[in-house]
């Protein structure tokens, strides 16, 4: 099998390094009858050739050992299919050389469907020893040297040209050939007649008055241009062709064209007679030529005297329609209305001028076209009916049925040139329908295309106009329709708001109605007269109600008695006229509620307050929340409790609280009922100035000693009690003195046995055995650096978002615009390399997806980590069995999924779980190894019941997704104890100052060094102060190494991504602006979380630190590499580090980093990766 594989790559590397997969079989064949004996490297003893079978076996060890690389290739067939075709090449080939051969095999393929008479022979070798030496570069053999190694562009425009100039109308249409067949009678009649006129004097003009000629005539005396316009001819002649490109040379007779460019047999073959023999017959058919033959003068009816020929001759009309000698042009001729069921004659016209003979053929082609007679133009019938002027008449032209059906048919009195699909794609493409504008616009751009597409220049050029006026159509009507459907749609919301405002009206018209007579239902009751007052009366009283409907008709009465006793006080006591009501002030007008967003302020004053009520009802049981009324009124004391349980719940709040009541309380109790803090009401929660207490605490308490994590004597800040809170002892010493430590072993049990069985020490010897003991370092990948690498990592993680967005939500425009940034180049170089490295795959057709890519199945495996992604989830839902586990426990299945047993080991590892079984229902374990006999025991003897049960609590890890729209941000570095360099103040200056100067591509970390000459501890300290800073200056981006870049130019790390929404009618809406965007593969187009991505991502991760544990953060990137790019990869560590899934460490020699903080993920370069490691911590196979 090696000396096999041999020998196919030693002759794909003699034919060129690159075949397709059927060449290289034949092509070995070959190769083993050329070089069978001799002493070419892995020749073979003898001829020979594989089956199909073994052949395919031997290409996929090859590729296998990556010898060889495989790719398809859509190929063209010559009869016009495209077909999926493997092309193998080797592996040290450049992509180049690849791609230059797939170019080939389109135009070999329009070459097989040229004629060519020759055939390659394949160049035999003699049997003899070679001297040559083998050299790394291919060797081509005989047979590929004739194979170019790139088509260039023009060559494909010539194989185009070539390949339509077989077609045998496209060559006559280049000669000015008609397509209608009486627009070619028109023009042959023309022709002679201006012949005529024209060759005076000529030997086939028989006669001026009346007009004869000889059959010569039309093969001498006729011009070019209506010769060819006539006569299609299918050969192709260059000189011919641009000969006749001159309006000039088209005017020249027959017989004075260049005897090079006449056609082969001549102008007067019998190819040509039979071409023009019909277009004859027909205008014979028409009376406007009586074919004549020589006849003695007694029986002959027409005697003329030729002055060419110097002699008189006599004519006879010739029997039936065929090829005569001589032809009489009649000067008047009847037009028929061939259109109509009977041909009735319509008139006769003069054929003097070439003006008469245009209005002839006019009056011809309406009379056969025109089926009504009262459209037809009324033409004269008082001329000449006499022979010789006119041909003999009759009332109805009797036709043959064909005849009569091409004369019918309008597509046969026009010239239209009959496009072929490449030429009309050819001319589609030179329009830009967008705009309704051509493309091609100058003189040689428009030669150009009608060359290369075997067209005459002024029928493209007439082509592009009029396909630019139907697209500028065809805009205009799109345009309108727009209009007239905004215009129906704005129409239907303006009748359905005028429909709801009727409605509202309405109801309006008939609450009034039923309010009114509630009120004067009241009024009789109260026994006062219905009025306006009273109704207005009513409606203030009852302002504050919700709902009138709902309103009792006692509350009515009651409103209207108050207006009858309000009316008696006002009458008695007031001295108010009787009926006269005493004006109440206007109701207020209520504004609509809006929403407050409370501030940072009002959630520390809320705090302040509940830490004084809570220090007050300390004695008491219930907690009144009513003197927050002061601080904020209208507010509910639900919505207070709300507030104080959202703050509370903030990570430190709530201890920050625990420390806030207590210093408080002290400081109440010794200054409450004093000047400096009244108090009347102490054991009140209610009646107290809250305003002044919360002022005096402000004053008193020291709040930054309370939120710090390392509280020592509150009372040194405040004056009031010590000791409330303990210190932290500072050393372990300290800690050991005073405490105990005791070490959790797990309970051992007779269940061990079982795992000590020979099979079981076997197995994990084996498994022991394929780890490898000493980590290799990875090769270092093929860096960039600078713009290319940004420009490429941006690129890179775009063409991603676009591949990984759902069809559902795809928008080719979106796609189309994010890549605006970048040109068809780098777009295409991209994409090659992405194919490449076995990230995107090719489809045929876009119609699904709208994307002719997507993700290699391969690339999606690795993207799920060494780990099934079921595992995680089956994890997930096996912790949920602890929710609820009874007393006794969980009973934990014998035979469980791989889940099951990674949530089993999780709770086992965090010390969490106590197992307990029955040793009576399994008494094996109670039998010693050598007093029973295995082969008699069954699954029962194995079988028993497990109990687990929780020591603790279980603890799940929180639940974090990134955000898309973040802001770029660098990652707070952690404390240190460590003091700080003196300098590093003017350190952060500098480094501010060099970022800016590095422009977009930001600088490294060894780049800073060098530029500021500090120390790394320096460096360090300067780069967490510029951390920290509210006002963002810097951030952390590279696609190589970490890149510290100024937030001036975060755009150029980012894409614009426009949001998806919708109207009412379901259409995309796309004038919202862009919105700045990490270009992430979990990310659409649309800037939208794909949850299931980020998901998967984490879990992919997680895998690769529970199989590794301890990696280096170098073996962890360059194993993930191909799947997620350097800043993907720290969103998502930085992610199982936030939420406490992961941890890292320095693991290099301490004398190379000594004390220095461990830097983020973000901020870690590529020489600082290979000393830090990672673990998995607690929880993270349920990340």
């Amino acid at each position: 099998m090696i000396r096999k594989m041999n020998e196919v790559c030693q002759a794909l590397l003699e034919a060129g390094g690159v075949l397709t997969e059927m060449k290289l079989q034949i092509e070995h064949r070959e190769w083993t009858a050329r070089v069978a004996g001799t002493d070419v490297p892995s020749a073979p003893a003898v001829q020979y050739s594989m089956d199909r079978t073994f052949y395919r076996k031997t290409i996929a060890l090859l590729i296998g050992d990556g010898r060889i690389k495989s790719t398809k290739a859509a190929v063209p067939t010559p009869t016009g299919r495209w077909v999926q075709t493997e092309v193998l090449y080797l592996s040290t080939l450049p992509q180049e050389d690849v791609q230059a051969y797939i170019r080939t095999l389109a135009s070999q393929t329009a070459q097989a469907m040229a004629a060519s008479g020759k055939r390659r022979t394949a160049t035999r070798i003699a049997d003899a020893n070679f001297s040559e030496v083998r050299v790394a570069t291919p060797v081509r053999s005989a047979s590929a040297v004739a194979k170019p190694t790139q088509m260039p562009t023009e060559d494909l425009e010539a194989v185009r040209r070539e390949t339509l100039l077989k077609e045998p109308t496209i060559v006559a249409y280049l000669y000015g050939f008609k397509s209608g067949r009486w627009a070619r009678a028109r023009s042959l009649h023309t022709g002679i007649i201006q012949a005529m006129r024209n060759s005076l004097g000529a030997t086939s003009i028989i006669s001026t008055s009346p007009r004869i000629f000889a059959l010569p005539l039309l093969f001498e005396e006729l011009s070019a241009g209506t010769f060819f316009e006539c006569v299609l001819t299918s050969a192709h002649d260059e000189d011919l062709e641009k000969w006749l490109r001159d309006p000039a040379h088209r005017q020249t007779r027959l017989k004075d064209m260049p005897k090079h460019l006449s056609p082969r047999g001549g102008f007067g073959s019998a190819a040509v007679k039979n071409k023009i023999s019909g277009l004859l017959e027909a205008m014979c058919e028409l009376k406007l030529l009586t074919p004549l033959r020589i006849e003695d003068p007694d029986r002959a009816t027409l005697h003329v005297h030729s002055d060419a020929l110097g002699a008189d001759l006599h004519f006879g009309g010739a029997d039936g329609f065929g090829v005569s000698a001589y032809y009489i042009a009649h000067e008047h001729a009847p037009v028929y209305h061939i259109a109509s069921d009977v041909s009735g004659l319509l008139g006769i016209l003069p054929l003097r001028e070439d003006q008469e003979i245009d209005a002839y053929w006019r009056a011809a082609q309406a009379a056969c076209t025109e089926p009504d007679i009262n459209m037809v133009e009324e033409l004269d019938c008082n001329g000449p009916t006499t022979w010789p002027n006119t041909a003999p008449l009759t009332e109805v032209l009797e036709l043959d049925v064909d005849l009569r059906k091409m004369l019918r048919a309008p597509v046969r009195w026009k010239h239209q040139i009959r496009l072929l699909p490449i030429q009309r794609r050819a001319l589609d493409e030179a329009i830009d329908f967008r705009r309704g504008e051509r493309i091609v616009t100058s003189r040689e751009e428009v030669e150009k295309l009608a060359y290369d597409n075997a067209l005459p220049v002024d029928f493209v050029d007439a082509q592009l106009d009029a396909r630019a006026r139907q697209a500028m159509t065809r805009l205009e009507k799109r345009r309108e329709t727009d209009r007239e459907d905004r215009a129906q749609y704005r129409q239907k919301q303006e009748r359905a708001k005028a429909q709801l405002q009727q409605k509202l009206e309405e109801r309006r018209a008939i609450a009034r109605e039923a309010w009114e007579g509630r009120i004067k239902h009241a009024a009789e009751k109260a026994g006062i007269e219905f009025s306006q007052d009273l109704s207005d009366f009513v409606r203030r009283q009852t302002l504050q109600a919700t709902n009138r409907v709902e309103l009792n008709d006692e509350a009515v009465l009651e409103a209207a008695r108050l207006f009858k006793r309000t009316k008696e006080l006002g009458t008695g006591m007031l001295g108010v006229p009787t009926g006269t009501l005493p004006r109440l002030p206007p109701a207020p007008k209520f504004r609509k509620h809006q929403r407050r967003v409370p501030a940072t302020k009002d959630y520390e004053l809320l705090l302040d307050a509940e830490a004084i009520i809570t220090a007050r009802a300390a004695s008491r049981r219930g907690l009144g929340r009513s003197a927050m009324a002061q601080l904020f009124p209208n507010v509910s004391g639900q919505t207070f409790l709300n507030r104080v349980k959202k703050v509370l719940a903030e990570p430190g709040k709530q201890a920050y609280f625990d420390r806030l009541v207590p210093a408080w309380k002290d400081v109440w109790e010794r200054y409450r009922g004093t000047p400096e803090l009244p108090d009347e009401h102490p054991e009140s929660t209610i009646e107290f100035d809250i305003k002044a207490h919360v002022k005096f605490l402000r004053k008193m308490l020291n709040k930054n000693d309370l939120r710090s994590a390392y509280v020592g004597d509150i009372g040194t800040s405040t004056g009031s009690v010590a000791g409330r809170t303990i210190n932290l002892p500072e050393t372990v010493d300290e800690l050991l003195k005073d405490h105990r430590v005791e070490k959790l072993h797990s309970q051992k049990s007779n269940f061990e046995a079982f795992h000590e069985s020979v099979v079981s020490e076997d197995q994990r010897v084996a498994t022991l055995a394929l780890v490898p003991l000493v980590e290799t370092q990875a090769e270092a990948s093929r860096t960039l650096s600078g713009k290319a690498t940004r420009s490429q990592g941006v690129l890179s993680a775009t063409i991603k978002m676009i591949v990984a967005t759902p069809s559902e939500v795809y928008d080719q425009l979106l796609g189309m615009e994010l890549l605006k940034p970048w040109t068809d180049r780098e777009q295409k170089a991209e994409i090659s390399r992405l194919v490449e490295e076995k990230v995107l795959l090719f489809v045929k057709t876009a119609a699904h997806t709208g994307r002719f890519y997507v993700f290699s199945q391969g690339w999606l495996q690795l993207c799920d980590g060494p780990f099934p992604q079921d595992l995680f989830t089956e994890a997930e839902s096996a912790s949920k069995r602890f929710d609820d586990p009874g007393e006794d426990g969980v009973e934990w299945p014998i035979v469980g999924t791989s889940g099951d047993i990674a949530s089993l080991l999780n709770l086992v590892s965090s010390q969490e779980v106590d197992f307990a079984f029955d040793m009576d229902d399994f008494p094996t374990l109670q039998r010693s190894r050598e007093t029973y006999n295995t082969r008699k025991l069954n699954d029962d003897s194995f079988e028993f019941k497990i109990t687990v049960k929780l020591n603790g609590r279980a603890v799940t890890p929180a639940t974090t997704v990134p955000d898309p729209l973040a802001r770029m941000s660098p990652t707070p570095w952690p404390a240190t104890r460590q003091p700080q360099p003196r300098s590093w103040r003017d350190v952060v200056d500098k480094v501010i100052s060099a970022v800016k100067s590095a422009g977009p591509d930001g600088i490294s970390k060894p780049d800073l060094l060098d530029v500021i000459g500090c120390a790394p501890e320096t460096l360090d300290a300067a780069l967490a102060s510029v951390s920290s800073e509210t006002a963002r200056r810097v951030f952390w981006a590279g696609y190589d190494t970490a890149r510290l870049v100024s937030t001036e130019h975060t755009t150029a790390w980012l894409t614009a991504t426009r949001p998806r929404k919708l109207d009412e009618l379901g259409r995309v809406i796309r004038d919202f602006p862009a919105v700045p965007t990490r270009p992430r593969r979990w990310i659409t187009i649309n800037g939208e979380l794909l949850h299931d991505e980020w998901d998967k991502a984490v879990r992919c991760v997680s895998g690769h630190l529970l199989a590794r544990p301890g990696i280096s953060e170098s073996s962890l990137r360059a194993k993930l590499a191909v799947v997620y790019d350097r800043l993907e990869l720290n969103e998502i560590l930085q992610s199982l580090l936030s939420r406490g899934v992961a941890r890292r460490a320095w693991t290099t020699e301490e004398e190379e980093v000594g004390e220095r903080v461990l830097p983020p993920v973000e901020a870690m370069g590529v020489d600082e990766e290979q000393g830090v490691s990672w673990w998995p911590a607690r929880g993270m196979v349920l990340a």
